[in-house]
């Protein structure tokens, strides 16, 4: 039986629900006595799993079972949504029709997303981080809870794929935070993730949702040399590679001579779909995510007082083409000026 949340990596969690074992039940029922914790998950990526606008523009583009099953992991989450199958596939880009869209039955359960039960609920019992003898459920210690492990299986997986109607695990990794993170660490690197992104036991979760945060965690020198200047950009106190998650976010470095602003470096993953006899297959052909603790270097030629930006972009260009979001949603500027 499924359990990514107990770091039983089973082919099954990519595929089907949470077991009854780790039932739906929402934040609601936590908040009495629980108020700012609940606050705090409220503001976080996991609470917005299902419902943020960029990965709903994803899903509608590209509505994949699969997705459902990290982002709306709780059964009554799943059979909420699969109730709109029609809805979203009539808002599909290219094979939907907004002539003719049936009306969206409510989602209450899946706009909670990763829920308070789905990281602390098991077989009736409430898992804590910490002792916690006075408190009013049954409950136990488990400081897997405070382990980067515990994040692994919803933010290290591989591409599902399909061959003949099943499902298969691909070679291909499709997020593989854990995995930089761990050769990080390996390093030298001495936090876990929830001491970066659960900082005092906040379950805000902040990460590149948060713009001050990302634009603290990437550094950019300039300096000339005659005609040539050299950008020098890293990643400060990031335990992975930056971007990560996401296979389609990039970093791109650009700069503007005249009028409109070009693109002379991209930093991310590049993938290919490939068909072959067994079907069609999603592969990596180049990773240039910059890597913690090393500088990335870039020459250009430009005059002095050229505008340049380096930008965060949460999906691909096809994305930012499709037009569902603004552009805002989509884009970010990290840091900014002009050449020396």
């Amino acid at each position: 039986m499924i359990s990514s949340l107990w770091l039983l990596l089973e082919f099954d969690q990519y595929t089907v629900p949470l077991s009854e074992d780790i039932p739906f039940i929402s934040a609601e029922e936590c908040r009495d006595c629980h108020e700012q914790i609940t606050q705090e998950w409220e503001q976080s990526r996991h609470a917005q799993a299902w419902n943020n606008p960029l990965f709903q523009e994803g899903y509608i583009a590209e509505p994949d079972p699969v997705c459902i099953f990290c982002h709306a992991p709780h059964q009554a989450q799943y059979e909420e949504i699969q109730s709109n199958t029609s809805w979203y596939a009539a808002l599909h880009p290219t094979t939907g029709s907004m002539y003719n869209i049936p009306k969206k039955n409510p989602e209450p359960a899946a706009n909670e997303g990763i829920t308070c039960a789905t990281c602390h609920l098991h077989k009736g019992w409430i898992r804590s981080a910490q002792e916690t003898p006075q408190a009013a459920h049954p409950t136990f210690a488990d400081p897997i809870l405070k382990s980067s492990e515990f994040c692994r299986d919803c933010h290290d997986f591989p591409i599902i794929e399909r061959q003949n109607g099943d499902f298969f695990v691909s070679e291909t990794p499709m997020q593989t935070t854990y995995q930089e993170w761990k050769s990080w660490s390996e390093t030298g690197g001495e936090q876990t993730c929830q001491e970066c992104h659960m900082p005092q036991g906040s379950h805000s979760m902040h990460g590149a949702n948060n713009l001050q945060l990302l634009k603290a965690s990437i550094d950019i020198e300039l300096t000339r040399s005659e005609e040539t200047v050299l950008f020098v950009v890293q990643s400060v106190g990031v335990g992975h590679n930056l971007p990560s998650g996401d296979l389609f976010r990039n970093i791109t470095l650009e700069i503007k001579p005249q009028n409109d602003w070009v693109v002379l470096a991209r930093w991310g993953r590049i993938f290919e779909e490939l068909w072959d006899p067994s079907g069609l297959h999603k592969r990596l052909i180049s990773d240039t995510s910059i890597k913690p603790n090393v500088p990335v270097h870039f020459n250009t030629n430009i005059p002095k007082d050229t505008p340049w930006r380096v930008q965060y972009h949460y999906g691909s260009k096809r994305d930012e083409l499709r037009g569902f979001l603004p552009i805002d949603e989509l884009v970010v500027t990290l840091s900014q000026g002009k050449a020396p």
